[in-house]
């Protein structure tokens, strides 16, 4: 993974600076964040107010929106910060591995001052031709796009819809491969589900969209779906990375 400046500074230093920036009284996101902090796993009692994870959620919201101000805060990255609490007992070492995967995925263009999300999901959605032709012809006559479900796992990186479990498998493989892997795992969970997309109606459709990554299909042939994304990944070496 991209190193951030974070990397260089010694163990007591980035201790300092981290408490430094929670003491911080002036955060212009402070009611965004308080707002969203009830809102990131409501039926998880460990994030609930008063509660260890709801403290650490949000020390490290307000730590990252004041130490890069290009981002800030957006809606999104509580998910992130939620599954990080889970990796790391350290809030200090959260608030690395946050900055060097927000860095690694470039979130300061997606989210940022320059905001390029429409953009990577046109690029996105060049490919649905030729991977996913059916569903996008499917989601076309319904007057929708892949933007509907696919902007939510981009901005989140799948956080907010998948399980412990599963998502720090794929956030392994987004670490090595990118974007890549990104694209390439939406069409081949989209492939495992066609038929089950292509039968349901537009309403139907969004539920099944939220949970698709929480259900017995998606358990069973999680292993294939990664070695069905590594396979194009490998086959296609000339993909674009989005």
């Amino acid at each position: 993974m991209k190193f951030s400046s974070l990397s260089r500074l010694s163990p007591l230093i980035l201790h300092k600076k981290y408490v430094d920036l929670l003491l911080e009284k002036n955060n212009n996101y402070d009611k965004e964040i308080q707002k969203d902090l009830t809102r990131t796993y409501p039926n998880n009692s460990t994030f609930k107010y008063g509660n260890p994870n709801y403290n650490k959620l949000y020390h490290l919201l307000t730590v990252y929106s004041l130490y890069n101000p290009k981002i800030g805060y957006a809606q999104g990255i509580n998910f992130l910060v939620a599954h990080i609490i889970v990796l790391f007992e350290k809030e200090e070492d959260g608030f690395f591995f946050l900055d060097a995967l927000l860095q690694k995925f470039e979130f300061e263009k997606l989210l940022g001052v320059e905001n390029k999300l429409q953009n990577k999901l046109n690029n996105e959605g060049t490919y649905f031709k030729q991977y996913c032709q059916e569903i996008q012809n499917y989601l076309n006559s319904m007057h929708l796009g892949h933007e509907f479900f696919t902007a939510n796992w981009m901005i989140t990186l799948f956080s907010n819809a998948m399980d412990n479990r599963h998502l720090f498998i794929v956030w392994d493989f987004l670490i090595i491969y990118g974007w890549k892997f990104f694209i390439y795992f939406v069409f081949s969970v989209l492939n495992i589900y066609k038929e089950s997309i292509l039968e349901e109606e537009q309403n139907k459709l969004t539920f099944l969209m939220k949970n698709i990554f929480k259900n017995d299909l998606f358990e069973q042939k999680f292993q294939n779906i990664i070695e069905q994304t590594l396979e194009l990944i490998n086959k296609d070496k000339n993909i674009y990375v989005i």
